[in-house]
């Protein structure tokens, strides 16, 4: 009718039989039986009380479950989900982050897990580590695997030479990126650009934006992919302003020099072929005007070659170009004289 579970002689608890024979004993607030190499008796007792023979067990330490740590897939900010993989006998994940609980998700059939993250603002945060532990159903824990917050996949974008005055910043972009910032010197977004993915190009227009005529200030370009992540910025500063057009006076085959008028900052001038290409450069007078030795470039003795004049400052920046075209040979003066008799006046 009844068992009864006793340590050294004395009782812990006693409990009746189930209809099918089989019994339950609770016994875990007994410290002797929380104790591996304890030695316990269970016995019947009959519906006149009397003791049946007594049984003896041992206490055995509890096999260890070993759960192994989940894999971690690489988990990039504003992803939403951390992923990877737990083994059996694991059922479930926790994703932690300081040694705080974010959340629980339960492990697939095959293994997968998918636990949503990107409420919590640590996670949005690139750098930021956190651990994911494997659990089974009896609550035998892995040990965790340790994780990082990564930047965006995208690479960084590059700046092409930016000086006060231009209309737009340029550069080359990741071709996955689907749009572009600039920033100026205090971090203060200003606007979004242009992005071309078939070149691998953006440009932003900056014309109207103060922080950008500064010289020397710096400025800085981000890269954002379709979820909104940022790539790191990458900084320039702002250069030297761009000298305008030199005006350029009629060249033609033959003549020495290419000459014309330039800013007065202007530290030195150059002459470029059509290919951009510098073929001398001269110098500036203090009003302005240049004159540029042209007569041994052999680019310069073909007539309707385009070439160009750039006024170029005093950090070496090339200004603005002004084009201009080889004119044909000038056509000689021919100066002829009638006969002067003595007496006349003029000669003519």
């Amino acid at each position: 009718k009844k068992v009864t579970i006793e340590v050294a002689g004395k009782v812990i608890r006693t409990v009746d039989v189930a209809a099918n024979g089989t019994y339950r004993v609770y016994v875990n607030d007994n410290v002797a039986m929380g104790v591996a190499g304890t030695t316990f008796q269970a016995y019947a007792i009959d519906a006149n009380g009397k003791a049946g023979d007594k049984a003896s067990s041992t206490v055995k330490a509890k096999e260890a479950v070993t759960i192994a740590p989940p894999t971690i897939n690489d988990y990039v900010v504003n992803n939403g989900y951390v992923t990877g993989k737990a083994t059996a006998p694991a059922t479930q994940v926790t994703i932690s982050v300081g040694g705080k609980t974010l959340r629980t998700g339960n492990v697939a059939a095959d293994g997968t897990f998918r636990i949503y993250v990107n409420d919590n603002a640590n996670m949005k945060i690139v750098g930021t580590d956190f651990t994911a532990v494997a659990k089974d159903a009896a609550g035998n824990v892995s040990q965790p695997t340790t994780a990082k917050v990564q930047g965006t996949m995208l690479t960084q974008p590059t700046i092409d030479p930016y000086y006060a005055g231009q209309e737009y910043v340029t550069g080359k972009i990741d071709k996955a990126t689907s749009k572009i910032a600039i920033y100026d010197k205090a971090g203060n977004l200003l606007r979004y650009g242009a992005v071309d993915a078939t070149t691998g190009t953006y440009k932003i227009y900056v014309a109207d934006k103060a922080a950008m005529r500064v010289v020397g200030d710096t400025f800085s370009v981000k890269a954002i992919d379709n979820a909104g992540t940022a790539t790191a910025p990458t900084t320039s500063t702002i250069l030297t302003a761009l000298l305008g057009k030199p005006s350029i006076n009629d060249y033609h085959k033959g003549d020495e020099y290419v000459t014309g008028k330039t800013d007065i900052a202007t530290s030195k001038i150059g002459l470029y072929d059509n290919q951009g290409n510098l073929l001398r450069t001269g110098l500036v007078n203090p009003d302005g005007t240049y004159k540029i030795y042209a007569l041994d470039k052999a680019f310069m003795q073909v007539i309707g070659d385009n070439f160009t004049v750039r006024a170029i400052n005093s950090a070496n920046i090339p200004g603005l170009a002004a084009a201009s075209t080889v004119l044909g040979e000038r056509i000689p003066s021919i100066v002829t004289a009638n006969d002067y008799n003595l007496g006349d006046n003029n000669v003519t």
